[in-house]
């Protein structure tokens, strides 16, 4: 099993500080050593970095990033090579559909780390879409839940929302630097 620092060490190799702080990583690989998942999913690429945070702090058998662009492409590739990694360029509001789940993830879903669109339906969306798919015991984490340093309401709402109909429980994380997350337990 690697050390916390084994693991910022590999995670630095693919490192793009920006849409995602060290706060963050440290709290997402103290949740991902927690958990093991095998099976993950994120929606939303962007730098890289949290695909990069998942591969290196849990090794998981599969992880799936389904973003609209192709932001950082070279950090795709390297985890590509390095990791059981793949990048989906596509919306997400088109890509996640029962066919999609039922052929990439047919033992389901251990660990989600939702970033994809901000506005309420795509939110929403990537949240409903997968849930049918998920593990007992999975984790839903979605970036950007009542964060101060970029309040958007519209996610807050989508999670708010998903959370309500679906009877679950959420606990509500804020780093030290103002980043919010929910943290959905299934």
């Amino acid at each position: 099993m690697k050390t916390i620092e084994q693991i910022r060490e590999e995670i630095a190799q693919n490192w793009v500080e920006k849409h995602f702080s060290i706060p963050q990583r440290d709290f997402m690989i103290d949740l991902l050593m927690a958990l093991k998942p095998s099976y993950c999913f994120e929606t939303g690429f962007c730098t890289g970095s949290s695909s990069a945070t998942i591969s290196a702090a849990c090794s998981p058998t599969k992880l799936i990033s389904v973003s609209l662009a192709d932001n950082n492409i070279e950090v795709a590739k390297k985890l590509e090579k390095q990791y059981a990694f793949g990048l989906i360029q596509g919306d997400s509001t088109a890509v996640l559909t029962p066919e999609f789940f039922e052929k990439e993830y047919p033992e389901g879903i251990d660990f989600f780390h939702v970033d994809g669109g901000h506005e309420y339906n795509v939110a929403l969306s990537d949240l409903e879409n997968a849930f049918p798919y998920m593990n007992e015991g999975s984790i839903m984490l979605v970036d950007d839940y009542h964060s101060k340093m970029c309040p958007l309401e519209s996610v807050d709402r989508a999670v708010d929302d998903f959370v309500a109909k679906n009877n679950l429980n959420m606990e509500r994380v804020n780093t030290e630097d103002g980043k919010g997350m929910a943290v959905i337990r299934l």
